[in-house]
């Protein structure tokens, strides 16, 4: 691997799973580096001490991880640029398991699918946003957006057929040494033909970042990334993505009051001689990303032009129309987004969250708005309550669920549905949360709605796996994982003892072996109620094809 870091016209290389275990220390704790959407990333150290990043899959019966794996080695393998994160090489290795099913034994297919990347020391550009008054310099922040627009220039420009990233973000820009921006997480981009729209029923990316055509009709161009790039703009120049105006003439104030907070810490910095420089780079940063969030993609720009305007070698002609469509996307309802949200201050905020130092998860803070509830993340929580709370949060979830697939219109799912994403309240009532992973589905893609393009999306399944699972299917699987992890106590996967499902397969089998089951701290326990649970999280966890809603009203009557 040395040889092939050093090479820097190399393509990926297969490396075996025994070697990225050898130079991850067996994937320990310690060389994590952090945590994305599918998977783990860990510091490896070659044996000349060069270091590399290994991106490792969560092993999934989700269809999910499988197809963002593929993306990501198939579009890494053709790109190769600067400022787009270089692939060194990857693994994809499958072992059979021999698994317990239906009172004999079977071989399974288990996948251990790994990414090796360069290895970027400063992190993620999310770490690095701020306003004007604190944190990067103008340079830095000006070198970032011109090689993120140089990155995202190879991908739509530069290439026989243009890749759409689709999930453009600062947690998906990382820096080098020199700060040199470089994009990464290619899981939910596409390959388009050059002029080619896509119209698809998922809606998989980030919140705020999304192109309001992407998110309202599944509508996917080269200027899906465009929008996401205007809003990256946004935030490196004012720490914010959160533009909203009242008049077309406010967007001209917010640029001019901009520009004078950045002139004011220009003339601070000593020995600062190219200011009236700066402030022109600035002014034509602010107006590229207002355009470029511009309501009607036809009005977007191409990255080409954006490049060209940004360098001061093309006019910019602003038009505060622009402006006003492009505002209407924070804090309207012409996307499904919620109406009616108090509107709270950062110091309100920072009160109840006490200063954001009560984290609950990856980028969640505890906090209690004035006499308003105070809310706690489910997961790794449930082997604390009492039988009674967590028949109270199980049909809570049930009656969420149902609320999405049946009475919301149109229906919805939760694309990573997950203990992480139920918020309990104080007095125990369950909150379906993590509304980036919010799905819509539409009548018109029925035939085609959530199903995988192939067999091979599920690697490890088992012959009761064989059918392409749909959205809705796969909230049912992961809603029967909960119940397991709401009666048992049981974290869904842990090193010593392997995959919870796997666990309970032959407790849920057997009517009489099902009490084993149930966490060994519990009193109280109502055999009627189990017996339900069980009935429910055996269908979901050994997904038929059911209906989940049927399953989750007949759960709700009987508890």
């Amino acid at each position: 691997m040395e040889s092939i870091l050093q090479d820097q016209s190399s393509r990926p290389h297969s490396i075996p799973l025994q070697h990225l275990k050898e130079i991850t220390n067996n994937f320990s704790e310690d060389r994590i580096l952090g945590h994305g959407g599918i998977g783990v990333v860990y510091k490896g150290v070659l044996h000349n001490g060069e270091m590399i990043a290994v991106k490792k899959i969560v092993s999934s019966l989700m269809p999910g991880p499988q197809k963002q794996f593929e993306n990501e080695v198939y579009h890494l393998m053709i790109v190769r640029n600067p400022n787009i994160v270089r692939c060194v090489g990857y693994c994809y290795e499958i072992k059979n398991a021999c698994l317990e099913y239906n009172g004999k034994y079977i071989f399974a297919e288990m996948a251990e699918r790994l990414l090796c990347l360069e290895y970027l020391p400063k992190g993620s550009l999310d770490k690095y946003l701020s306003d004007e008054s604190s944190g990067l310099e103008w340079s830095t922040r000006y070198k970032i957006i011109m090689g993120i627009c140089n990155g995202l220039r190879h991908l739509h420009e530069q290439n026989d057929k243009p890749i759409v990233h689709l999930d453009l973000k600062p947690a998906n820009i990382m820096l080098d040494d020199s700060m040199e921006p470089k994009i990464i997480d290619f899981g939910l981009s596409r390959l388009l033909d050059k002029e080619q729209t896509i119209c698809t029923s998922s809606r998989d990316g980030t919140f705020g970042y999304m192109a309001p055509e992407f998110l309202h009709s599944g509508t996917i161009t080269r200027k899906s990334d465009i929008f996401s790039l205007g809003v990256i703009i946004f935030e490196i120049i004012t720490g914010r993505r959160d533009y909203v105006d009242v008049t077309p003439n406010s967007s001209y104030e917010f640029i001019e009051d901009t520009l004078k907070k950045w002139r004011n810490t220009l003339e601070r910095a000593p020995g600062y001689r190219s200011l009236e420089i700066e402030c022109q780079q600035i002014k034509r940063c602010i107006q590229v990303a207002l355009i470029c969030m511009n309501f009607e993609r036809a009005e977007r720009p191409r990255i080409m032009k954006i490049i060209s305007m940004l360098q001061g070698l093309e006019s910019i002609d602003f038009d505060v129309t622009n402006v006003e469509t492009s505002s209407r996307l924070f804090g309207s309802t012409d996307f499904g987004m919620p109406k009616n949200l108090t509107k709270l201050s950062c110091q309100e905020l920072q009160i109840a969250h006490r200063d954001f130092s009560n984290i609950v998860g990856s980028v969640v803070c505890k906090g209690t708005i004035k006499d308003g509830p105070e809310f706690f993340p489910l997961d790794g929580k449930a082997a604390q309550l009492s039988w009674d709370r967590r028949m109270k949060i199980a049909t809570g979830i049930a009656k969420g669920l149902r609320y999405l697939h049946s009475e919301l219109q149109p229906p919805s799912t939760i694309s990573k549905l997950n203990s992480k994403s139920v918020y309990v309240t104080e007095d125990f009532t369950p909150k379906l949360v993590d509304f980036e992973c919010w799905k819509t589905m539409f009548s018109k893609h029925s035939k085609t709605l959530g199903h995988s393009n192939n067999e091979s999306s599920f690697p490890g399944h088992l012959d009761f796996l064989k059918d392409k699972p749909s959205e809705v299917q796969c909230n049912s699987f992961a809603f029967g994982v909960i119940l397991l992890e709401i009666i048992s106590g049981r974290l869904p996967y842990c090193k010593d003892n392997g995959y919870l499902v796997h666990w309970a397969i032959k407790y849920l089998q057997q009517p009489k072996e099902i009490s084993k089951l149930v966490d060994p701290e519990l009193t109280n326990v109502r055999p009627d109620h189990l017996a339900v649970i069980c009935g429910v999280a055996a269908g979901d966890a050994l997904w038929p094809a059911k209906n989940v809603v049927k399953q989750n009203e007949q759960f709700e009557l009987s508890c």
